[in-house]
């Protein structure tokens, strides 16, 4: 049986975990890592200012990259069909045009923040419940998968109809997820013990080592 079936049931999508892929970094680097995100978590909680235009960066940035690459997408790739590439075109000069906005009004940028976070937060509960159907999920598994799944749904409506509230439960995510994964990363560089990373399951032995040929 492979190491990944091991893991999870077969079949259920494991979403990639930020600490996962910092694991074969060096471990001053992940302290480094780690401390950043625990100080800009902090700020985030603690200084309305600092997570407003943290926030609005964010979802600036994140944005921009993504019209930047559907543009050149969609002017660069000649295998698409015409109607795809002008569907893509299209789609990354808006893109391009709301994170320039998000960038001059900060106002704009929150609140548009705030629909995009209740919004994803509704398909991610709708994500999780469809990974608690496939046969061979334990019950326990279905039953919290489905609940954490409803709430996320619950929350993500409620941030999109009230938006203080929804303001609120964003800063609180991304401060609390930036503290979260700030601490896991500091324990896992600090802590001599911590696996470092898995080793593939056919590497062949490394030549020279005890028995080897000298």
């Amino acid at each position: 049986m492979s190491t990944a079936a091991a893991g999870a049931p077969a079949g259920i999508p494991r979403p990639p975990n930020p600490v996962e892929l910092l694991r074969h970094l060096p471990r001053s680097t992940q302290i480094a890592l780690g401390g950043i995100a625990i100080v800009i978590g902090a700020l985030v909680l603690l200084l309305d200012a600092f997570a407003v235009v943290f926030i609005v960066a964010l979802f600036g940035v994140a944005i921009l990259f993504l019209g930047i690459s559907s543009l050149a997408h969609g002017i660069g790739n000649a295998k698409l069909p015409g109607w795809m590439r002008g569907l893509e075109t299209a789609f990354g000069v808006l893109a391009i045009g709301i994170a320039a906005a998000f960038l001059l009004d900060l106002r704009f940028g929150f609140i548009f923040s705030t629909l995009l976070f209740g919004f994803g937060l509704a398909f991610a509960g709708l994500g999780l419940i469809s990974t608690a159907l496939p046969p061979g999920v334990p019950a326990w598994a279905q039953a919290f998968r489905t609940i954490v799944g409803v709430l996320d749904i619950v929350f993500g409506f409620l941030a999109v109809l009230f938006v203080p509230l929804g303001a609120l439960l964003m800063v609180l995510f991304v401060g609390l997820s930036l503290l979260f994964v700030g601490i896991e990363l500091v324990v896992l560089g600090a802590l001599p013990g911590t696996p470092r990373s898995v080793p593939a399951p056919d590497s062949p032995p490394a030549s020279g080592g005890p028995g080897g040929s000298g």
